[in-house]
């Protein structure tokens, strides 16, 4: 469903309901779920002051406080996704809510806000876009070939995915689950989980108890090791560079580059 300006104020009426479907998440200490009943107040004039066209700049968690108090009466209406010769798209300043578990056949961008209520598969790229324009959270799992990640992500469930690729410190990737991935490349970006961080080849700069990883390498100079020598190159001042989005595009049709070992 396409959100729109109208939706809001029934939403209002809704909100405790939605709080209380989200309350044992945060007694199992996902994000900032525990707190939320605290917050109500602050909630409804998030809700009441609310520009559809800043709703990317909200909170992840508010946002799905919203998603699940939308009234569903009558037809599922889960427009708001568009088919484009490169995949689906959720334009920019046009958030969607998908009623259901969502299942998209190519790669999916979301350069808008895009929340499901229910389980996400992509059989492609998963491009979250960026803090600037978009967020993303799920009430179920997250499963997608290959996931490049620099928004405000909240999956209650698990994120499974075969090459996980973050950029940016500014926004965060968190689940209630797992994070499982064959490859996952932090570059600084924050994450949490509720359960177990089930990695092959892990580039991190931190464990998920915040200690950090002991390494000089670079990420780059870690993760060049297990990809083909041609992935990589130097840069002008002879620091190794990846091809991060040609390991992404690979893996999400299925052709993975990660190799089984690292390179000598």
């Amino acid at each position: 469903m396409l959100l729109r300006t109208e939706h809001l104020r029934p939403a209002a009426d809704h909100l405790e309901a939605a709080l209380q479907r989200l309350r044992p998440y945060g007694e199992a200490g996902i994000n900032d779920l525990g707190s939320l009943d605290e917050q109500l107040p602050q909630i409804q004039k998030w809700l009441a002051d609310l520009d559809l066209d800043d709703f990317y700049n909200s909170y992840v968690e508010f946002a799905l406080v919203l998603a699940l108090a939308l009234p569903q009466d009558g037809p599922v209406d889960n427009s708001g996704v568009e088919r484009t010769a490169e995949g689906w798209v959720v334009a920019r300043g046009r958030p969607v809510v998908w009623f259901g578990d969502a299942h998209f056949d190519a790669d999916l961008t979301l350069d808008g806000p895009l929340i499901v209520l229910g389980d996400l598969t992509v059989d492609g790229l998963l491009c979250d876009g960026d803090v600037d324009h978009s967020l993303f959270a799920a009430t179920g799992d997250l499963r997608a070939r290959a996931l490049r990640t620099g928004a405000f992500n909240l999956v209650l469930g698990a994120i499974e995915a075969d090459v996980i690729v973050c950029f940016n410190n500014d926004g965060s990737l968190e689940a209630g689950g797992d994070i499982t991935a064959d490859l996952f490349v932090q570059d600084q970006h924050s994450y949490g989980l509720g359960g177990d961080l089930r990695l092959r080849v892990p580039v991190l700069d931190w464990l998920p108890d915040g200690s950090p990883v002991e390494d000089e390498r670079t990420a780059d100079e870690r993760l060049a090791l297990w990809l083909p020598a041609d992935y990589t190159t130097l840069d002008e001042d002879g620091e190794v560079e990846v091809d991060t989005w040609r390991v992404l595009t690979e893996a999400a049709a299925g052709r993975s580059p990660v190799l089984p070992t690292p390179r000598s």
